[in-house]
């Protein structure tokens, strides 16, 4: 084998290593991307689902504090009539010992 065989060779064998090295970047490029993607439509249903609940959060939170007021409407009704109630007791007990 001569001299420009070896030099022929050797280009050839370096063109195929190039498209080789050119289709494994090319491999790896598509690959990246698809997990890009990938992480990207994850993360998407990640917000989605966290707004979500958070959504809910906020929704029992409210209807929790709905219940709480209106308990608290309850008890503070519930302790007038008992004043009321105590300051009729007291005045008929003041009226009974006025005869």
């Amino acid at each position: 084998m001569g001299f420009f065989d070896k030099i022929k060779r050797a280009i050839l064998g370096g063109k195929d290593k190039a498209e080789k090295a050119g289709k494994a970047v090319e491999h790896g490029a598509e690959k990246a991307g698809k997990a890009v993607e990938h992480g990207a439509e994850k993360a998407g249903r990640d917000v989605e689902h966290g707004a979500e609940k958070a959504g809910r959060d906020v929704e029992h939170a409210g209807k929790d504090v709905e219940h709480g007021a209106e308990k608290a409407g309850r008890d503070v009704e519930h302790g007038a009539e008992k004043v009321k109630k105590d300051a009729d007791d007291e005045s008929d007990a003041s009226d009974e010992l006025k005869k």
